[in-house]
């Protein structure tokens, strides 16, 4: 088909091949002169699609004017309608350029339609090879689409004929299952008729259970609420739960056991006597809290005092045994008496404070010391044995 439109375009182009030809050589010639000539083409090309005799006149006037420029000779000058005023000079040139410049539009106008051609054939054979892929696309549907409808029908032949295996099948089954349904449905009239029975005398037994039940939850309820009421559960717990925390620590855990006494007693007398549990609850609460304060503030850290007392023992002895040895005696250390050495030999022994107990007793509360703690603390410190005292004198 390409083919046929290029063959039958260049049999209509056969008449033309000379202007295009002259046209072509033209167009060149003054495209490259540049200046004057140059600018008349550019301005002549975009107006040959629409070329007429005074436009072709107007053309072949801006080509002339250029000649004469060339020659250095007058300019002619053309207005449309009215024609040129032209003398024996001009008018042989103009004559020659009026040819030349229908010759030049001829074959610009080849060119662009050339280059329309040419973009024309390339997108019908890019359609051409479009068309060809979908057609290929096509029929490769339509393979697969033909071998999917033999699978088809293959498959549509096997299900034909395991349908009509399932229908006697069904068929069969209907048969066997009417009859079980008829003895099923005389079996079932039967134990229909034992259930109830049974269900007359499970009715029975329940109704006397639930009677039995209900009387028994009455009683129940009725004593509880005689009893126990839900505010007392509530304050009984919070009691026991709020004393046991404050009584695990050192200070309070001494008086656990007196305050869950009073706690039993309290809950004793109210549920025998009937009295106004909010008055015994208050004296209660008080008669705990008094007892906290009381252990809370008599409570003392023997193990504290006993170090602080032993550390000032300590430090007393050692006071008194660097008096006995100072150097103004190390000159009669050879005539000491046996009594003398046995003295340094026990103060030898006296083992010394651990840094790290000192340590944990100082990062610890030191607790305040009552009055009487106090008085024998100065006491025992104050108390010096006669038989030492005259033993380290004489030292």
């Amino acid at each position: 088909m390409i083919f046929l439109l290029v063959f039958a375009t260049a049999l209509e182009l056969e008449p033309l091949k000379e202007r295009i030809e002259n046209g072509k050589l033209h167009y060149e010639v003054f495209k490259n002169s540049g200046g004057c000539w140059e600018k008349a083409i550019d301005l002549m090309i975009p107006a040959c699609e629409e070329m007429d005799e005074n436009t072709q006149s107007l053309f072949a006037a801006k080509l002339t004017n250029c000649h004469l420029k060339r020659l250095g000779l007058k300019e002619i000058t053309c207005e449309i309608g009215k024609g040129c005023e032209l003398d024996s000079n001009s008018y042989i040139a103009y004559t020659q350029f009026f040819t030349h410049s229908f010759d030049i539009c001829v074959y610009v106008s080849f060119r662009s339609w050339q280059q329309k051609t040419q973009n024309t054939i390339k997108s019908l054979a890019q359609v051409s090879e479009i068309s060809l892929q979908s057609i290929q696309e096509s029929q490769q549907i339509i393979n697969s689409i033909s071998l999917k409808q033999e699978d088809l029908h293959v498959s549509v032949i096997k299900s034909i004929e395991l349908h009509k295996e399932l229908q006697a099948e069904l068929i069969n089954s209907r048969d066997e299952i009417q009859d079980f349904a008829l003895d099923f449905m005389n079996s079932s009239k039967q134990f229909q008729a034992e259930m109830n029975k049974q269900q007359e005398f499970i009715g029975k037994w329940f109704n006397k259970l639930y009677k039995s039940i209900s009387e028994i939850s009455y009683m129940q309820e009725t004593i509880l609420l005689e009893i126990w009421d839900l505010n007392s559960i509530i304050f009984y717990v919070f009691f026991v739960g709020v004393f046991t925390f404050v009584t695990s620590f050192p200070e309070t855990y001494a008086c656990r056991s007196r305050i869950f006494c009073l706690f039993a007693v309290e809950v004793f007398i109210e549920r025998l006597n009937h009295v106004n549990s909010k008055s015994i609850r208050t004296f209660l609460i008080f008669s705990c809290m008094l007892l906290l304060f009381h252990n809370i503030r008599s409570y003392k850290q023997y193990d504290r005092l006993s170090y602080d007392m032993l550390k000032d023992v300590l430090l007393r002895i050692g006071n008194k045994a660097l008096i006995a040895f100072t150097p103004r005696n190390l000159d009669i250390k050879p005539q000491m008496s046996p009594l003398k050495r046995q003295c340094l030999r026990s103060l030898n022994l006296i083992p010394e404070i651990p840094e790290e107990l000192e340590q944990d007793f100082i990062l610890t509360k030191k607790p305040k010391r009552s009055s009487e703690v106090s008085i024998m603390y100065k006491s025992f410190s104050e108390k010096k044995p006669r038989r030492q005292r005259v033993v380290f004198g004489e030292i």
